[in-house]
Protein backbone atom coordinates (compact mmCIF):
# COMPACT_ATOMS: atom_id res chain seq x y z
CA UNK A 1 0.00 0.00 0.00
CA UNK A 2 1.42 3.13 -0.89
CA UNK A 3 1.13 6.15 1.81
CA UNK A 4 2.46 8.83 -0.09
CA UNK A 5 -0.49 11.68 0.94
CA UNK A 6 -2.21 9.37 2.98
CA UNK A 7 -3.08 11.54 6.68
CA UNK A 8 -5.26 11.66 9.37
CA UNK A 9 -7.36 14.34 9.20
CA UNK A 10 -9.68 13.86 12.29
CA UNK A 11 -8.90 12.93 15.62
CA UNK A 12 -5.14 13.43 15.35
CA UNK A 13 -3.32 15.07 12.24
CA UNK A 14 -0.76 13.03 10.76
CA UNK A 15 0.91 12.87 7.11
CA UNK A 16 2.72 9.84 6.08
CA UNK A 17 4.09 12.04 3.08
CA UNK A 18 8.29 12.57 4.04
CA UNK A 19 7.38 9.74 7.24
CA UNK A 20 9.68 7.26 8.20
CA UNK A 21 7.36 4.69 5.81
CA UNK A 22 6.49 5.43 2.49
CA UNK A 23 4.46 2.18 2.14
CA UNK A 24 2.82 -0.60 4.07
CA UNK A 25 3.35 -4.48 2.83
CA UNK A 26 0.34 -6.90 3.37
CA UNK A 27 0.40 -7.89 7.24
CA UNK A 28 2.38 -5.26 8.43
CA UNK A 29 1.94 -2.62 11.31
CA UNK A 30 3.21 0.70 11.71
CA UNK A 31 2.93 3.25 14.55
CA UNK A 32 2.21 7.04 15.20
CA UNK A 33 3.00 8.04 18.40
CA UNK A 34 2.38 11.19 20.18
CA UNK A 35 5.50 12.04 21.92
CA UNK A 36 8.94 9.59 20.88
CA UNK A 37 10.93 10.58 24.05
CA UNK A 38 7.89 8.71 26.10
CA UNK A 39 7.01 5.92 24.04
CA UNK A 40 10.30 4.30 23.45
CA UNK A 41 11.04 4.87 27.64
CA UNK A 42 8.31 2.70 28.02
CA UNK A 43 8.58 -0.02 25.17
CA UNK A 44 12.21 0.34 24.14
CA UNK A 45 13.78 1.07 20.49
CA UNK A 46 13.51 -0.43 17.36
CA UNK A 47 9.73 -0.04 16.89
CA UNK A 48 8.59 1.03 13.81
CA UNK A 49 7.35 4.38 14.45
CA UNK A 50 5.97 6.12 11.48
CA UNK A 51 6.14 9.80 13.15
CA UNK A 52 4.76 11.77 15.81
CA UNK A 53 1.52 12.87 15.90
CA UNK A 54 1.43 16.44 13.83
CA UNK A 55 0.22 20.51 15.19
CA UNK A 56 0.31 18.95 19.29
CA UNK A 57 -2.86 16.80 18.40
CA UNK A 58 -3.89 14.04 20.37
CA UNK A 59 -6.39 11.02 20.89
CA UNK A 60 -8.67 12.38 23.05
CA UNK A 61 -9.76 9.77 26.37
CA UNK A 62 -13.28 10.68 25.84
CA UNK A 63 -13.65 9.40 22.47
CA UNK A 64 -14.33 10.93 19.10
CA UNK A 65 -14.23 10.63 15.33
CA UNK A 66 -10.72 9.63 13.61
CA UNK A 67 -10.83 9.98 9.83
CA UNK A 68 -7.90 8.58 7.47
CA UNK A 69 -8.11 9.95 4.33
CA UNK A 70 -6.15 8.71 0.58
CA UNK A 71 -3.89 10.50 -1.77
CA UNK A 72 -7.24 11.80 -3.75
CA UNK A 73 -9.16 12.96 -0.41
CA UNK A 74 -11.08 9.91 -0.46
CA UNK A 75 -11.92 8.19 3.20
CA UNK A 76 -10.03 5.32 3.99
CA UNK A 77 -11.94 4.67 7.28
CA UNK A 78 -13.88 7.14 9.46
CA UNK A 79 -15.10 6.26 12.76
CA UNK A 80 -15.71 7.47 15.91
CA UNK A 81 -14.42 5.15 19.36
CA UNK A 82 -15.93 5.86 23.04
CA UNK A 83 -14.98 5.45 26.51
CA UNK A 84 -18.25 4.74 27.40
CA UNK A 85 -19.82 1.13 27.93
CA UNK A 86 -20.69 -1.03 25.80
CA UNK A 87 -17.32 0.40 24.79
CA UNK A 88 -14.22 -1.61 26.78
CA UNK A 89 -13.90 0.28 30.28
CA UNK A 90 -10.81 -0.77 31.04
CA UNK A 91 -9.60 0.53 28.27
CA UNK A 92 -10.74 3.98 29.31
CA UNK A 93 -6.90 5.61 31.23
CA UNK A 94 -7.06 1.81 33.09
CA UNK A 95 -3.62 0.57 30.98
CA UNK A 96 -5.30 -1.19 28.68
CA UNK A 97 -5.23 -0.24 24.69
CA UNK A 98 -8.25 -0.68 22.86
CA UNK A 99 -7.61 -3.58 20.47
CA UNK A 100 -9.67 -4.14 17.01
CA UNK A 101 -10.67 -8.04 16.75
CA UNK A 102 -9.44 -10.34 13.90
CA UNK A 103 -8.45 -7.15 11.83
CA UNK A 104 -8.08 -9.00 8.26
CA UNK A 105 -11.88 -10.05 8.55
CA UNK A 106 -11.91 -5.99 7.86
CA UNK A 107 -14.31 -5.83 10.81
CA UNK A 108 -16.35 -2.47 11.08
CA UNK A 109 -14.93 -0.23 13.26
CA UNK A 110 -17.48 1.98 14.49
CA UNK A 111 -19.11 -1.31 16.52
CA UNK A 112 -18.21 -1.57 19.79
CA UNK A 113 -18.62 -5.45 18.89
CA UNK A 114 -15.81 -5.17 16.97
CA UNK A 115 -12.80 -3.99 19.92
CA UNK A 116 -11.66 -5.61 23.02
CA UNK A 117 -9.21 -4.55 25.72
CA UNK A 118 -5.06 -5.54 25.22
CA UNK A 119 -4.45 -8.95 26.57
CA UNK A 120 -1.91 -7.46 29.13
CA UNK A 121 -1.30 -3.65 30.49
CA UNK A 122 0.49 -0.84 27.96
CA UNK A 123 -0.89 -2.94 24.92
CA UNK A 124 1.35 -4.87 22.19
CA UNK A 125 2.32 -1.79 20.10
CA UNK A 126 3.97 -2.61 16.27
CA UNK A 127 3.04 -6.92 17.25
CA UNK A 128 -0.11 -9.06 17.28
CA UNK A 129 -1.97 -9.18 20.24
CA UNK A 130 -4.11 -12.19 20.37
CA UNK A 131 -4.60 -15.47 22.46
CA UNK A 132 -2.60 -18.65 21.58
CA UNK A 133 -4.20 -21.14 19.45
CA UNK A 134 -4.39 -24.53 21.26
CA UNK A 135 -1.35 -26.98 20.30
CA UNK A 136 -3.86 -29.81 20.62
CA UNK A 137 -7.26 -28.30 19.41
CA UNK A 138 -9.30 -31.56 19.64
CA UNK A 139 -7.98 -32.80 22.92
CA UNK A 140 -9.59 -32.36 26.38
CA UNK A 141 -6.56 -30.57 28.41
CA UNK A 142 -8.71 -29.45 31.14
CA UNK A 143 -11.53 -32.64 31.35
CA UNK A 144 -14.42 -30.94 31.32
CA UNK A 145 -16.18 -32.73 28.35
CA UNK A 146 -15.20 -30.01 25.45
CA UNK A 147 -12.38 -30.13 22.83
CA UNK A 148 -9.67 -27.30 23.48
CA UNK A 149 -10.73 -25.62 20.73
CA UNK A 150 -14.58 -24.84 22.16
CA UNK A 151 -13.03 -23.86 25.21
CA UNK A 152 -10.09 -21.38 23.24
CA UNK A 153 -13.18 -19.63 21.30
CA UNK A 154 -15.80 -19.54 24.55
CA UNK A 155 -13.03 -18.44 26.67
CA UNK A 156 -13.72 -21.47 29.06
CA UNK A 157 -9.56 -22.01 28.99
CA UNK A 158 -9.14 -18.22 30.81
CA UNK A 159 -8.96 -19.62 34.47
CA UNK A 160 -12.26 -18.20 34.82
CA UNK A 161 -15.64 -20.71 35.53
CA UNK A 162 -16.33 -22.49 32.31
CA UNK A 163 -20.18 -21.01 30.82
CA UNK A 164 -21.82 -23.13 28.08
CA UNK A 165 -24.26 -21.64 25.15
CA UNK A 166 -28.13 -22.05 26.03
CA UNK A 167 -31.00 -21.40 24.99
CA UNK A 168 -33.85 -19.28 27.47
CA UNK A 169 -37.12 -17.55 27.30
CA UNK A 170 -38.01 -14.35 28.27
CA UNK A 171 -40.75 -11.80 27.51
CA UNK A 172 -40.43 -10.00 24.07
CA UNK A 173 -43.25 -7.38 24.78
CA UNK A 174 -44.75 -7.31 27.66
CA UNK A 175 -47.89 -9.34 27.83
CA UNK A 176 -47.33 -9.97 23.79
CA UNK A 177 -45.37 -13.45 23.89
CA UNK A 178 -41.76 -15.03 24.50
CA UNK A 179 -38.41 -14.62 23.10
CA UNK A 180 -36.16 -17.44 22.71
CA UNK A 181 -33.04 -16.17 23.58
CA UNK A 182 -29.66 -17.88 22.42
CA UNK A 183 -26.38 -17.03 24.85
CA UNK A 184 -23.04 -17.87 24.27
CA UNK A 185 -19.90 -16.69 25.70
CA UNK A 186 -17.30 -15.79 23.72
CA UNK A 187 -13.47 -15.28 23.71
CA UNK A 188 -13.02 -11.74 22.21
CA UNK A 189 -8.89 -12.32 21.94
CA UNK A 190 -9.20 -15.75 19.84
CA UNK A 191 -8.59 -14.12 16.52
CA UNK A 192 -8.10 -17.50 14.68
CA UNK A 193 -11.50 -18.86 15.14
CA UNK A 194 -15.15 -18.03 14.74
CA UNK A 195 -18.15 -19.29 16.13
CA UNK A 196 -21.01 -19.91 13.27
CA UNK A 197 -24.48 -21.27 14.08
CA UNK A 198 -26.31 -23.45 12.31
CA UNK A 199 -30.56 -24.31 12.84
CA UNK A 200 -32.74 -26.89 11.66
CA UNK A 201 -36.32 -28.34 12.72
CA UNK A 202 -35.81 -31.62 11.61
CA UNK A 203 -32.14 -32.99 12.29
CA UNK A 204 -31.77 -33.25 8.09
CA UNK A 205 -31.92 -29.80 6.57
CA UNK A 206 -29.29 -27.36 8.43
CA UNK A 207 -28.60 -23.64 7.57
CA UNK A 208 -26.84 -21.25 8.56
CA UNK A 209 -28.69 -19.16 11.44
CA UNK A 210 -26.66 -15.90 10.89
CA UNK A 211 -29.73 -13.72 9.85
CA UNK A 212 -32.22 -15.54 12.38
CA UNK A 213 -30.62 -14.10 14.91
CA UNK A 214 -30.65 -10.10 16.66
CA UNK A 215 -27.64 -9.15 19.27
CA UNK A 216 -29.72 -7.98 22.07
CA UNK A 217 -26.90 -7.38 24.59
CA UNK A 218 -23.35 -8.25 25.53
CA UNK A 219 -22.66 -8.45 29.06
CA UNK A 220 -18.61 -8.81 30.58
CA UNK A 221 -17.55 -11.82 32.32
CA UNK A 222 -14.07 -10.66 32.64
CA UNK A 223 -10.96 -10.54 30.70
CA UNK A 224 -11.37 -10.89 27.31
CA UNK A 225 -15.02 -12.73 27.54
CA UNK A 226 -18.18 -11.67 27.58
CA UNK A 227 -21.53 -13.13 27.47
CA UNK A 228 -23.20 -12.61 23.73
CA UNK A 229 -27.16 -12.60 23.68
CA UNK A 230 -29.13 -13.13 20.41
CA UNK A 231 -32.90 -12.96 19.69
CA UNK A 232 -34.32 -15.83 17.84
CA UNK A 233 -35.93 -15.24 14.66
CA UNK A 234 -40.07 -15.70 15.82
CA UNK A 235 -40.27 -17.79 12.67
CA UNK A 236 -37.85 -20.70 13.97
CA UNK A 237 -38.79 -19.66 17.88
CA UNK A 238 -42.37 -21.24 16.82
CA UNK A 239 -41.47 -24.17 15.10
CA UNK A 240 -42.34 -27.22 17.29
CA UNK A 241 -39.02 -28.12 17.59
CA UNK A 242 -35.43 -26.51 16.78
CA UNK A 243 -32.23 -27.49 17.37
CA UNK A 244 -28.86 -25.55 16.83
CA UNK A 245 -25.17 -26.45 15.99
CA UNK A 246 -22.13 -24.67 16.81
CA UNK A 247 -19.33 -24.58 14.72
CA UNK A 248 -15.59 -23.28 15.73
CA UNK A 249 -13.85 -22.50 12.36
CA UNK A 250 -10.73 -21.02 11.89
CA UNK A 251 -10.15 -17.74 9.80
Amino acid sequence: LNLEKVRFTQGIEFNFTGSAYSSLAPGERILIVRDLNAFEAVYGVNHPVAGVFANRTALSNGGERIKLEDANNGTILEFAYDDQPPWPSEADQKGHSLVLIAPHTRPNPALFENWRISLLPGGSPGGEDKATYPSKPIEDANGNGEPDLIDFALGNDLGLSPVFPQFSRGEDVPGKGDSLILTVPISLAADAVKIEFYFSTDLIEWHDGTADLELVSTKPLGTQRVLRAWRVNPTLRNQPQLYMRLRVVGR
